[in-house]
Parts: structure tokens; sequence; C-alpha cells
């Protein structure tokens, strides 16, 4: 991806004059910056290819921390919902939970039995089965306990021809994940190679004001879309 003279306005508010979106193959891009400065709102226009000249062969997935389920549907019924338009088989799709470590009992059981950590591997299962080129991910370690952190990380280190961008306060887990940091700050994208660890250390001053878990106002709840509206896991190819 390499977008230029790239402005991004969201009710009324300037949040990017012109400036480059430029995301490279199989990079992880933390995406960080204070409160307002419009993570989230970059990645929901990338999601809905709202940014000029955004790549139209470019397959997007976008998994936010907090949206709307049905939670009566079992695990299986909720994939194959999502997959629907993807004309992907049941028998793929039970390849692709169990590789996250969904058992068959697991598969069958209601969504709303699942705990946060298994939501999220459900989400997480939509995008092996999809298999995007550029996948979003908003807070995506929301109250998900040390283990489903840590699953998440070695998860997401293990994909490859697939780019990451992932909007979160968490940046223990950036460190572990990103191979490199996205900056908003005064109304600019700036890139940073060689991980978190290397910004962090390189620019001591922008972390120090980078907001923190408790001061970005985080969800206590990750739920997953309507099966039928597929409005919280969006998909554009």
């Amino acid at each position: 991806v390499d977008c230029r003279g790239v402005i991004l306005a969201y009710a009324g508010k300037t949040l990017l004059k012109p400036t480059n979106l430029q995301l490279l193959r199989n990079h992880r891009y933390g995406v960080v910056g204070n409160n307002g400065v419009g993570k989230t709102t970059l990645l929901n226009r990338i999601a809905s290819r709202e940014v000029s000249n955004f790549p139209q062969n470019i397959k997007v997935l976008y998994i936010q921390h907090e949206v709307y389920v049905d939670l009566d549907c079992t695990v299986v019924d909720f994939m194959e919902q999502q997959q629907r338009t993807e004309g992907t088989d049941k028998k793929l799709i039970q390849d692709a939970l169990a590789s996250i470590g969904f058992t068959e009992e697991r598969m069958a059981s209601p969504v709303a039995e699942l705990s946060g950590g298994w939501r999220m591997k459900l989400a997480i299962a939509t995008a092996v089965t999809q298999k995007c080129d550029l996948l979003l991910l908003d807070e995506p370690t929301n109250h998900l306990d040390a283990a489903s952190r840590a699953w998440l990380a070695d998860y997401l280190v293990t994909l490859t021809n697939t780019t990451v961008c992932i909007v979160s306060h968490d940046y223990e887990f950036l460190g572990k994940t990103c191979t490199d940091v996205m900056h908003i700050a005064n109304l600019q994208l700036t890139y940073y190679g060689g991980g978190f660890a290397n910004f962090a250390m390189n620019r001591p001053d922008v972390m120090e004001a980078l907001p923190t878990m408790t001061e970005s106002g985080a969800s206590a709840v990750i739920t997953l879309p309507d099966p039928g509206k597929l409005d919280g896991v969006k998909s554009k190819s």
C-alpha cells in the first residue's frame, strides 16, 4: 500500500493533512498516538476503502474489540455465516478453527459460552479462512487474560503474506508483535522501523505523552458482530 496525499477528517475535525499511508507486505504496524488523533478512524477508513488511491486488489479484514453478536449461535454456525460470501466449505472452517485450538466440543458450543480470549480466537479464525492481505486490529487485547494475550501475540508473528495494523494501548503487546510503528501526531503519519522497543528507546518524549490503558477508556467486553450483518468483522476484497 502506497497512498500519497491522504487527508482524514471526522465530524468536522481535521485529523490528517496531506500525508502518506505506506504499508509493506509482512510488516506489523503498531498505530499509536494521543487520544482523539484518529487512530480508529484511520482503520475504519482503510477498511471501507475511503482512503484515496487505496489498491482495489487488496483484501482487508477489520476486527474491532467492541461490536454486537447473536450469542445464541454456535461457533461453527457463526463461522459459516461469516464465510457465506466467500464460498468456504464447512471442512475448511473446521480445519481453521482446529488450527487455533478449537476442539469439536467447543466448535459446537454457543458463542455466549466463550471467554473473551476464545471470542478473539474466533475472530482471528475469520482471518485464517479469508486469507486477507491486510489485517486491522482495534484494541485486540482489551480484557484478555495473560494466556490469551500471549497466544494472540505468538499467532500474529507467524502470519505470512499478511500485513497487520494494530491500534492498542497495550505497549507490551506491541513490543512483542510489531515490526514497525506508525505514529499519528501533528496531522501526519510518521513511521519508525526496528519494532516498538526501538521506537520507545529513540522517542522517549513521545512515549511519555502516550495514553495508558486506563487513560484510553478501554471497554471491558469483547464481542463479535451479528453474523447476518458483518458489522464488526469487516471484510473487503
